[in-house]
């Protein structure tokens, strides 16, 4: 079977300082299981065994560890930060809608309208403006030689890259793994052989649901390491805070969001606060169109090879007309 790397729930998260997180792990070997810090800004703890992590009272990135039993290790991070918690969503949330001091909605409702709301603002800002304001995030196989499809991350949202590492100890040293269409399924057949010296490969990706199917079959011995942008990480506690340097400013739109459905339930007018909403979100997208205001990015170039010198459709370097 080929040999995953551990993996760890939820990917990445925001907290108040003194704030909980429940860190779980998979994949890898399965068993094993032993937590540590890697950076611990915060002053935080974590339960070795159990991956239990509290938040210190400092604001900071605590960079947590799992390896398991055969020492595959992956870290994830997690910030401590004073910013919109769930707590304070929700009672922003009822001051908007007039819930204050009212039972008609539930304390799990009002959960479930944040992040409901949340997750559409996510979404509007990955789909309209890519990945400049979400971090990509590494996950890697090690190949067998005799598997074709390879489980993805249980929190992949977008796919941003492949890479074929040609030495496990140096990442930088890699080759761009490009995708087929279906029907290109055998036109890579039969065999994968990296060619070092030209820095060429004839594998290709295609994703296939929750997997990613190569082809050729990849040679065994092989690390492939993917780039992804994570779905958000769900508001679960008070003290999780919303991601603000995905959402940063933004954050009004969830709090009118979430009072706009809890005014539906109660079928009530909701024509003010859709209205504000609306110009909102008109802000949202005229804010976060370029990020990179002064080196705004350009189209692929769609020519490049991925010879010793990069070339296009034609010259020296090229992978031919």
């Amino acid at each position: 079977m080929a040999t995953p790397g551990p993996f760890i729930m939820p990917s990445t998260a925001h907290v108040a300082p003194s704030g909980s997180v429940a860190l779980t792990a998979s994949n890898g070997t399965g068993t094993g299981f032993v937590w540590s810090f890697i950076t611990n800004q915060s002053g935080g703890t974590i339960n070795s065994g159990t991956g239990a992590y509290t938040a210190g009272s400092l604001v900071g990135v605590d960079t947590v560890q799992v390896a398991d039993s055969a020492g595959n290790a992956i870290s994830v991070p997690i910030t401590v930060q004073s910013g919109p918690t769930l707590a304070a969503l929700t009672l922003q949330a009822q001051q908007r809608g007039d819930f204050v001091n009212s039972n008609f909605v539930t304390s799990a409702e009002w959960t479930s309208y944040i992040n409901g709301s949340a997750f559409r603002l996510f979404n509007i800002i990955i789909q309209h403006f890519g990945d400049d304001y979400v971090s990509s995030l590494p996950y890697r196989w090690l190949t067998d030689g005799v598997t074709e499809r390879y489980q993805l991350p249980p929190d992949i949202f977008k796919l941003l890259g492949v890479d074929l590492l040609l030495n496990a100890n140096q990442p930088s040293y890699r080759l761009t793994i490009y995708p087929f269409n279906r029907g290109q399924r055998n036109k890579y057949s039969p065999w994968n052989i990296p060619i070092s010296y030209g820095m060429l490969s004839n594998l290709h990706y295609h994703l296939d649901g929750n997997y990613m199917w190569f082809t050729p079959f990849p040679s065994a011995g092989q690390y492939i390491q993917i780039q992804y942008i994570p779905t958000m990480t769900a508001l679960v506690n008070s003290t999780d805070v919303l991601n603000t340097g995905v959402l940063a400013g933004f954050e009004e739109f969830v709090v009118i969001d979430a009072a706009i459905k809890a005014r539906v339930k109660e079928e009530s007018d909701v024509g003010e606060l859709m209205r504000d909403r609306a110009e909102i979100l008109q802000s949202i997208e005229e804010a976060a169109e370029n990020r990179d205001a002064g080196m705004p990015a350009t189209v692929t170039d769609s020519n490049w090879s991925d010879m010793w010198w990069p070339g296009g459709t034609s010259g020296w370097g090229s992978s031919g007309g």
